[in-house]
């Protein structure tokens, strides 16, 4: 899963009130190489959304590469 859908479901479940969640997921255990900082990772059984602006994930361009597909308007 990609940092920023890791990000938003942090903060999604950040701003839900606790009698409304039921659980959520943080693919990112399941991964080994990570393509952006300030994601969200579990700890002590919790997943922490970032104090960051926005989703507070910057990614990683030397770890992205350049892109597949180049989809600018010229």
């Amino acid at each position: 899963m990609h940092p920023e859908n890791r990000a938003a479901i942090a903060h999604l479940a950040h701003s839900t009130p606790s009698r409304f969640l039921f659980s959520s997921t943080d693919f990112n255990s399941y991964v080994t190489i990570s393509f952006a900082d300030g994601a969200p990772w579990r700890k002590d059984g919790r997943l922490a959304a970032s104090r960051e602006p926005g989703l507070g994930v910057r990614p990683n361009v030397a770890t992205l590469g350049p892109p597949v597909v180049d989809r600018r308007l010229t």
